[in-house]
Formats: structure tokens, C-alpha cells, sequence
């Protein structure tokens, strides 16, 4: 007798045989979910959705999962916002994370952008015409010279030459990395270049909740901490639709923030990550967050009056950046789980 079926597919196995089924019922709650949001995809977007909905299914699959097994609202929440970016998984710029959740008893999956993903919104949003990019990453021994140009202001790098045993799979030899966005201005080439050192790195690494994907794929994750920091360099030229500052909010990264001065050093080898099966933070962790000027400031949630009685109220982050005119913000007090921010209302006149 055949297993039972519900919206999500129940508890049945996910097969080659049934999978087909499985990516069209997902599909259907995708549009139902955008449906009552009001946030309908468009035909081309969706195409998008469906290919992620696609990989998703592949990987239950191969690795043998029930689809009762998977915390489908979440990721169904995840795929309307990246399918609005219009990244391609099939092109590598999204990896999907599948892990247990201990909480929940389900398993989560966070859909990430990778360095592929970033490269693709620069190029998009960006008010200046960026042509190409270059990254790259400096091991102990190589020739690294870099400049800075006084009249743009800006640091350059002359030359990267490997030494004979380069090794960017070697956490140990890894000195430091950069990513460079090359924009066309007045008919020449500019390299708007971001250098990170290690200690930025190991922040990047720090901030993921398990260890597994640095150790499997080292040399990318570094890259795509890279790219987030030329990202963050980029963001005062970039123009953001409304719609698309929230969906990219939604699904920032962990390792997605700017500052490394008042950074903590930590030996990644003895560094003690989450457990995979613990995939949420403890209730009011304060955490570094990164907020649009670039500033990282510490979530508070203690704030309600200011020193002349004014009192706060807490606004989606979307609305305070919409319309800056009209609130003050309350330092510190971004909520990078819920995505909104304390505000005093400005006194007009």
C-alpha cells in the first residue's frame, strides 16, 4: 500500500520515481505562499524558483530524505526572495546547506550566494558600468606588492606572483585575499580593489555555524569573503529597488559585514563551532551585524526612551532605509534575525 500524501508530501521517501511530483507540489505551495503574501513571481522569476525547488529534491534523493524530514515553509520563504535576485543555482551562484535542527526536529536548508551571486547583483544594481572582475588569494611565499593611487585614493595592486609551492587549499599558508571589480569611467579601466587580511578571513570563517563547508571547499569560501567585503565597498554605488533591498536583507550572510579593527583573533584550530544539529543562536545573543552605512554595532534590546522622553518603536529595516527623512534610528539596535530596527519618528517643521 502506498504511503500516505500530504501538501508537502508526507512522509514519503523522495525517489527518482516520485520526485517529479514532489517538485511540482512544492512548486504550487511556492505560489500559494507569494499568493497570500502578495509578492507574486513573475514567469521568469519562477523559473528561477523552480530550478532551486529542482536541486533541493535532487539532493533529498541522493541522501535518502522524507519530505516531512525538511522545514519546507523556511525554504520556501528563502526561494521567493532569492528567485526575485534571479540567481541560477545551475550556474553555481547558490549552494543549498541542508542540516538537522535540533529545536525543530526538521532539517533546515539556507539557500547561500556565493561569490558567483555577488558578482552577478554588482553588475546589475551598480550605477557604474563594472566590465569584469579578479580575485585571488596570497600564500606564504608569494610576491604581493600593492600601491596606493593619492589622487583616486584608492589601493592597487601592482603584482601576485605564486611561489613554487602555492597552496590555497592550505589553511596554514593562506597570508591573505582580494576581489577587484573593474569599472569603466571616462573611457579607461579602474580597479576598485578590496584587499582582506586574515584576520578578516577567519571572521568570514568564524561566523558559519559549522566548520564543514570551509574544510571541504576552503579556497571558495575564502573568495566569497572577498567578494562580501568588495560587496560592502561597492554598496554607496549601488541602486537597489525597494523590493530587492528587502529580498537581499532577508537572506544576508552571516560572513556578510565590513569592519575587522576591533576583531578578535582566534586560532581556527581550536576555535569551538556549533554542533551541526544546533543551527539557531541562543535567544538574545548579542551578534556584529552589518547595517546600510557600514557601521557594526551590537544589537541591543533594551532601548525604549531617549534622554528626553521620546519613545522608540521598532520599524522594518526596509521602511527605515525607504524613508530615512522621516525616522532617527536607535543606535545599536538593528535585529538582524527579524530584519527590522528602532526608531524615533523625526520632528517635523
Amino acid at each position: 500500500m502506498a504511503e500516505s500524501t500530504h501538501s508537502n508530501g508526507g512522509n514519503q521517501l523522495i525517489t527518482a520515481q516520485n520526485q517529479l511530483d514532489i517538485v511540482k507540489d512544492w512548486t504550487s505551495q511556492l505560489d500559494k505562499l507569494t499568493t497570500v503574501q502578495h509578492s507574486k513571481l513573475s514567469d521568469k522569476e519562477k523559473q528561477f524558483g523552480v530550478s532551486i525547488i529542482t536541486n533541493l529534491v535532487g539532493r533529498c534523493v541522493q541522501g535518502g530524505i522524507r519530505a516531512n524530514e525538511l522545514d519546507l515553509t523556511n525554504f520556501l520563504e528563502q526561494v521567493k526572495h532569492i528567485s526575485k535576485q534571479q540567481l541560477s543555482i545551475a550556474e553555481k551562484e547558490l549552494y543549498l546547506d541542508i542540516r538537522n535542527n535540533s529545536k525543530t526536529g526538521l532539517k533546515t536548508v539556507t539557500i547561500s550566494r556565493q561569490y558567483q551571486g555577488i558578482q552577478k547583483l554588482m553588475m546589475r544594481y551598480c550605477t557604474k558600468k563594472v566590465v569584469r572582475f579578479m580575485d585571488g588569494i596570497v600564500c606564504t611565499g608569494d610576491t604581493f606588492k600593492t600601491t596606493t593611487d593619492f589622487e583616486s585614493g584608492m589601493e592597487r595592486i601592482i603584482s601576485h606572483v605564486k611561489s613554487s609551492a602555492y597552496d590555497k587549499n592550505d589553511w596554514s599558508k593562506i597570508q591573505c585575499a582580494y576581489a577587484i571589480a573593474y569599472v569603466e569611467e571616462y573611457g579607461k579601466l579602474v580597479p576598485y580593489t578590496c584587499i582582506i587580511d586574515k584576520r578578516r578571513i577567519q571572521r568570514g570563517r568564524q561566523a558559519a555555524q559549522t566548520d564543514n563547508v570551509w574544510r571541504s571547499d576552503l579556497a571558495t569560501m575564502v573568495t566569497k569573503t572577498a567578494y562580501w567585503c568588495l560587496w560592502a565597498q561597492m554598496r554607496p554605488y549601488m541602486d537597489l529597488p525597494v523590493d530587492m533591498q528587502e529580498s537581499i536583507a532577508a537572506t544576508e550572510d552571516p560572513m556578510d559585514f565590513s569592519k575587522t579593527d576591533d576583531a578578535e583573533y582566534v586560532d581556527v584550530d581550536t576555535y569551538t563551532y556549533a554542533e551541526p544539529s544546533a543551527v539557531e543562536q541562543p535567544e538574545k545573543e548579542y551578534v556584529d551585524v552589518e547595517v546600510t552605512d557600514h557601521t557594526t554595532e551590537p544589537v541591543r534590546e533594551d532601548v525604549a526612551f531617549d534622554e528626553g522622553g521620546r519613545e522608540s518603536r521598532r520599524i522594518p529595516y526596509t521602511e527605515y532605509t525607504a524613508n530615512k527623512e522621516k525616522y532617527e534610528k536607535v543606535e545599536g539596535s538593528y535585529d538582524r534575525a527579524n530584519k527590522t530596527i528602532e526608531v524615533y519618528d523625526k520632528e517635523v517643521g
